[in-house]
């Protein structure tokens, strides 16, 4: 009886041997405290691509304010989904789309200062933000210059002479691009961290505060739905993609 049950407690102790030596090695496997991912953010080219974002946002303070009149506008020549946007400038609206866009960036900075990694990779965090935002931006003015479509108040007004450079620049929505590139941006920065699925509800919030910023945009009739369609569609390109291809250290 001596010789079985001293098998019994060698298997045994093989057994707890193997388990303790194989849970050490997937203990090895797995890193602890791993380093948080870190977007390198240099003067060249991080730096200079943001300053030319930052020059052409500047382009309507050093273009002339007046421009020859677009006008007669003829509603009828706008697409069919255009066409209701047409109408006197809704101050409410247009007041309350800056609230909503002044959030939308404000939250989106807030969210990566407050994400608890640690400061230098917030302080990195928020520049690729601003980057975005200002390389999104100097393409809407660029576009707002070359497109010059009147706004819809203008088809209303039908104002005859010179008019004012903001008159012709509808297209398209600076709001809506800049508003959907700070959430897309967010979003972006998150996903290559490997945190978006903790940020779902940041994320959503972000895209219906700029979703709303767009909508408010149409109802002061300062944009047709176009103009906000195409905003929020280059805003969100130029979001996402900046800091996907962020170099990282």
């Amino acid at each position: 009886m001596l010789m079985p049950e001293f098998k019994l407690r060698a298997f045994a102790l093989v057994v707890a041997g193997a388990a303790a030596s194989g849970s050490g090695a997937i203990a090895q496997q797995i890193p602890r405290n791993p380093e948080p991912v870190r977007f390198a953010v240099r003067g060249w080219p991080d730096g200079a691509l943001a300053a030319a974002g930052a020059v052409l946002s500047a382009m309507p303070l050093v273009l002339s304010d007046s421009v020859a009149s677009p006008c007669p506008c003829d509603p009828s020549g706008l697409p069919g989904w255009d066409r209701g946007t047409v109408g006197p400038l809704r101050n409410g609206p247009g007041r309350w789309s800056n609230v909503t866009l002044a959030a939308t960036l404000g939250f989106a900075g807030a969210g990566l200062v407050l994400a608890g990694e640690p400061w230098e990779a917030r302080a990195e965090d928020v520049a690729v933000l601003a980057q975005a935002v200002l390389v999104a931006n100097g393409l809407t003015q660029v576009l707002k210059t070359v497109v010059a479509r009147p706004r819809p108040y203008v088809y209303d007004g039908a104002p005859s002479g010179l008019v004012t450079r903001e008159d012709v620049e509808a297209f398209p929505s600076g709001h809506a691009v800049n508003a959907f590139a700070a959430a897309a941006a967010y979003w972006s920065i998150q996903r290559r961290r490997g945190e978006a699925g903790r940020h779902k509800i940041e994320v959503i919030g972000l895209f219906a505060l700029a979703t709303a910023t767009a909508g408010l945009r149409v109802a002061a009739h300062r944009h047709f739905s176009s103009d906000v369609v195409a905003g929020a569609a280059l805003g969100t390109a130029v979001g996402w993609v900046l800091p996907r291809f962020h170099a990282l250290h």
